[in-house]
């Protein structure tokens, strides 16, 4: 399937391959810390402090509240990108671009 003629896979299916690894294992390992924080906070200890990586000292609520978040901040912009694709959004006449300066209204 992803071999070529001579069974070597190719560059483009090496980076997808890769590309497709690298984003699983990205979203089973957040899936992974949801999974144990909401048992934290289950267990009542949703306010007990953690240091991150990085030596920022957070909560098992709070970073189930920043993934939310981002969660939501990232179906917002899905949703205006669909918007702006249907034509439902402003748009941007060519005729009014210049190339590299602001058209004159």
């Amino acid at each position: 399937m992803f071999a070529s003629e001579d069974g070597m896979m190719g560059p483009k299916t090496k980076n997808f391959l890769g590309g497709l690894v690298a984003v699983l294992t990205g979203v089973l390992g957040i899936g992974g810390f949801v999974l144990y924080a909401i048992g934290k906070v289950r267990a009542g200890h949703g306010l007990d402090y953690y240091f991150t990586g990085y030596g920022v000292e957070m909560n098992y609520l709070g970073a189930l509240i920043a993934i939310a978040v981002a969660a939501v901040a990232l179906l917002i912009g899905w949703i205006i990108r669909f918007w702006f694709k249907r034509g439902y959004g402003w748009s941007v006449k060519k005729s009014n671009i210049k190339k590299g300066k602001r058209a004159k209204t």
